[in-house]
């Protein structure tokens, strides 16, 4: 779902594989895991070049089993979706936790 190169959270611009390795890291550091979005996924035109901008709530709940620590909330996520000659990718991706 990513172009080649992401502007991703606050990591810059990277490519595919740092955000697999990411994504992974991430992800295995928790047994169990759950995301899930709240309410409406706003979509409108984006400001630079073709493509759209994405924004939702999301709920992340984590759980380590080992030490039975939970950690997640919510989080305001924003994306923009651009043409690519693969089709619609993500090139740009940030989230803020919400109080």
């Amino acid at each position: 779902d990513y172009a080649d190169k992401v502007d991703f959270f606050t990591n810059g611009e990277v490519d595919r594989a740092w955000i697999l390795r990411d994504e992974n890291t991430y992800h295995n550091s928790h047994q169990i895991y759950e995301e899930r979005i709240l309410g409406d996924i706003t979509v409108k035109p984006a400001l630079q070049g073709a493509g759209y901008e994405l924004a939702y709530d999301l709920r992340v709940q984590a759980l380590n089993v080992g030490t039975r620590k939970t950690v997640g909330g919510v989080f305001a996520v924003r994306m923009v979706i651009a043409h690519t000659a693969e089709g619609l990718r993500i090139v740009l991706q940030r989230s803020e936790k919400k109080p």
